[in-house]
């Protein structure tokens, strides 16, 4: 951390430099791939697409669209990915806000010029986090390491599309998380419910939502399935249902499961968790 002087023309010569709108709205985002110590950043023209995964069974995808920000500027429209760490990102904006979030929002919103910026230098081996307030300049530099190769999750085709309310979903799959299973079970049938299982050594647990439950906003199903997870793979999930406001379940055929998340703010942003299911060999699904 260091104090400096940095006029807006130097700025500019950074390969990127961007200006969240609301510092809470990033952080909640960010808050939903806490789990992972790195994340893989991949800078484009529309935004920044972070991603972190898990063993190459499971990926979380955020995508902070370029409306999420004041600025947002890329030298050159020159893509770039590179891999820091999240720990250090989570880290610097809690030194940055002894109060949480919510001091932050109140700095921004009553001192004239208060600004966070993301900065990638010119030779790309910082990210660096500044809090510019009262013409003090306060830096946190993260190194940057090389991007991972990694998973392409695709669902094809889609057979299941169940779109739900996140809070009421979330209150079932709690009650299965508490009761400490391995694994967590889902069976779709055409037309006519979601049933999600856990088994444990005291029994087992079973929650059957019908098609027509309020929780179920829209139901679409081409074939049956059952499949299973283990319960490490799901866990990330049940935690980000809590952050957002609806959350779609698709499964393709292989019994791939992606949960896409609506996080609500001035700009709506999604999240999407992809995990293969209980597998010997996870190869075959990838």
């Amino acid at each position: 951390m260091s104090n400096a002087s940095i006029s807006d023309a130097e700025w500019r010569t950074n390969k990127f430099y961007a200006i969240p709108k609301s510092i809470p709205e990033i952080s909640k985002l960010l808050k939903s791939i806490s789990f992972a110590e790195k994340v893989n950043i991949h800078l484009s023209t529309s935004g920044m697409k972070m991603t972190v995964e898990e063993a190459k069974c499971l990926q979380v995808v955020v995508f902070l669209n370029k409306e999420l920000f004041q600025v947002y500027h890329l030298q050159d429209d020159e893509e770039l990915a590179m891999k820091v760490s999240l720990k250090e990102m989570l880290d610097c904006l809690k030194r940055m806000t002894p109060d949480g979030s919510r001091h932050f929002s109140r700095t921004l919103d009553t001192t004239p010029g208060a600004k966070l910026y993301f900065v990638v230098e010119n030779d790309e081996t910082i990210f660096k986090m500044l809090l510019l307030e009262d013409s003090v300049e306060t830096f946190f530099r993260i190194r940057v390491e090389e991007y991972d190769e990694l998973i392409e999750f695709e669902l094809e085709p889609v057979v299941i599309k169940i779109m739900m309310k996140s809070q009421e979903v979330w209150e079932y799959f709690k009650i299965l998380e508490d009761v400490s299973p391995d694994i967590i079970g889902l069976a779709v049938m055409p037309n006519e419910s979601l049933v999600i299982s856990a088994n444990c050594t005291e029994g087992s647990v079973e929650l059957v939502l019908p098609k027509t439950a309020d929780v179920i906003e829209t139901f679409e199903c081409s074939q049956p399935l059952k499949t299973t997870y283990k319960l490490s793979s799901i866990k990330h999930a049940i935690k980000i249902m809590v952050l957002s406001s609806k959350c779609a379940l698709k499964q393709d055929p292989r019994g791939i499961l992606c949960f896409c998340f609506l996080i609500e703010g001035e700009i709506d942003s999604f999240v999407e968790y992809y995990c293969i299911p209980q597998v010997t060999d996870s190869d075959q699904f990838l």
